[in-house]
């Protein structure tokens, strides 16, 4: 899928949701938000507009990638979006002080499926950039090197 999204490294996770929105002929909006301690990210399945993934302004860059990445996990792995009452759910938890962890709908199995699918795309780009660094100074036997490793047959990356 990667491959037929045109996605390389270094990864854009802005890119990922566009191309993968344009596959599904339903775009994807990521909106920063402030969200509740419990929840780092939400993907919002909506009918008549844009989906929507909400992640944690209040964390790092790095981090917000990879809860952008998750939420594309649950997208990837057709797992349905969280209901637009999710996150006032979340905002209810945290405003009554319940510090347990807030469960919107998946089960356990389903988050770490997302999460998975989140690993598997950032490693993957993670290889592709590593990789595309390493070329030396012998550039046409290591490009040659290179494409016949990473050709087609190559179904595993």
């Amino acid at each position: 899928m990667l491959r037929r999204l045109r996605i390389g490294a270094p990864l854009d996770v802005e890119v990922l949701c566009d191309r993968l929105g344009e596959e599904r002929g339903h775009p994807i909006h990521l909106h920063e938000a402030d969200l509740p301690a419990s929840v780092s990210g939400l993907w919002l399945k909506r009918e008549k507009k844009p989906d929507l993934i909400l992640y944690q302004r209040k964390t790092t860059y790095e981090h917000q990638d990879h809860i952008i990445l998750h939420e594309i996990g649950h997208i990837i792995a057709g797992h349905g979006g969280a209901d637009p009452g999710a996150l006032l759910r979340a905002e209810q938890a945290a405003a009554s002080g319940e510090e347990r962890e807030l469960h919107l709908g998946y089960s356990s199995a389903v988050e770490r499926e997302a999460e998975m699918v989140a690993t598997v795309v950032r490693q993957w780009c993670l290889l592709l950039e590593n990789l595309a660094v390493r070329v030396d100074s012998d550039a046409d036997h290591a490009d040659r090197r290179l494409r016949s490793a990473f050709d087609d047959r190559q179904a595993w990356l």
